[in-house]
């Protein structure tokens, strides 16, 4: 199987102005990535992990072109996405879609749900009046809807249903790449499946690559092939999601399965990680996680433990693994 995506030493700082004098450029700058590497096999899913503060939304603001890389590389398809002309990024808009976390702000309001679904067909393809009406038809079949729902607006829907929509519109235009940005933490626990069940049947059905953000372990280990965890800018292991649920191997992917909640009354209380994440701006030397690591050796404080492969499509970031 080939990678549709892949991640190379990418890295984004974000200059700060220099101080009250906010025209003057300045020599600090927020260390939101720092040279992460990972690729995502064509029709599975890579789970993105970590604390808020890691980086996980700048990574899909990049692989969306929303933001430029300071350095490094994203290829889709082969072909270096920060160096496509304004034509060739109409383009791959087509083939990269997203869903993102809150329906109830990424839906317009004003727009019937028929207007809504329309809209990026009508300004990539221009297609007839009819064609347009059984298009948006068979998008609220696939999500589940009723086709007649296409007359309502936004707020006439539930949460769970809006998502369905956000979902109906990234699949608009028949992409090849969607990036599910928190799809379900604004929605109830009782919804959550239902929605992951959806994106999964919709991803066999059409063949599509997922980039899953999520803090949400559970939700990660459900429907994600490979994981990849982030701590301050820095990716610490890449894994199987079986190995992310039951053989962890970085002291912080072990923090972050060890402070999951089990279901049971006579379980241990979650432990939690000690400390807060540092700033970005500042971030320490070494080991970015030795600040609140329990196992840090000396090592750990000077040097930065690159991320090397430990066994067969296993990688980890750790001077101890």
């Amino acid at each position: 199987m080939t990678d549709l995506l892949q991640v190379s030493n990418l890295t984004k700082h974000f200059p700060l102005p220099g101080g009250w004098a906010f025209w003057r450029p300045s020599d600090r700058v927020v260390k939101a990535l720092d040279g992460i590497s990972f690729s995502i096999e064509e029709g599975t899913t890579f789970g993105l992990v970590g604390e808020s503060g890691s980086g996980k939304t700048t990574v899909s603001k990049l692989i969306l072109l929303l933001e430029r890389p300071t350095s490094g590389e994203i290829r889709f398809a082969g072909t270096d996405i920060a160096r496509l002309d304004s034509g060739s990024i109409a383009g791959y808009r087509r083939v990269a879609q997203a869903v993102f976390q809150d329906p109830y702000s990424s839906l317009n309001p004003r727009m019937t749900v028929g207007e809504l679904l329309a809209e990026p067909l009508i300004v990539h393809e221009a297609p007839s009046r009819d064609t347009v009406d059984r298009r948006v038809r068979e998008l609220l079949d696939i999500v589940g809807l009723n086709p007649a729902s296409g007359k309502l607006y936004p707020h006439e829907f539930s949460g769970g249903q809006r998502q369905r929509i956000a979902i109906a519109r990234a699949l608009a235009l028949r992409p090849k790449f969607i990036v599910l940005d928190e799809p379900v933490s604004a929605l109830d626990v009782s919804i959550r499946a239902q929605i992951l069940n959806l994106l999964c049947d919709i991803q066999r059905e059409f063949n599509l690559t997922y980039l899953l953000i999520a803090h949400d372990l559970a939700v990660v280990a459900q429907v994600s092939k490979t994981c990849g965890v982030l701590y301050l800018g820095k990716m610490v292991e890449i894994c199987s999601s079986e190995d992310l649920a039951h053989n962890p191997l970085h002291p912080y992917t072990q923090a972050l399965i060890a402070a999951v909640p089990v279901p049971d009354p006579d379980s241990p209380e979650p432990q939690i990680i000690a400390g807060e994440i540092p700033s970005p701006l500042n971030p320490p030397p070494g080991c970015r996680f030795h600040t609140r690591c329990p196992l840090a050796q000396p090592q750990c404080r000077e040097k930065e433990p690159l991320l090397r492969e430990v066994a067969q499509r296993r990688w980890v970031a750790c001077h101890l693994v």
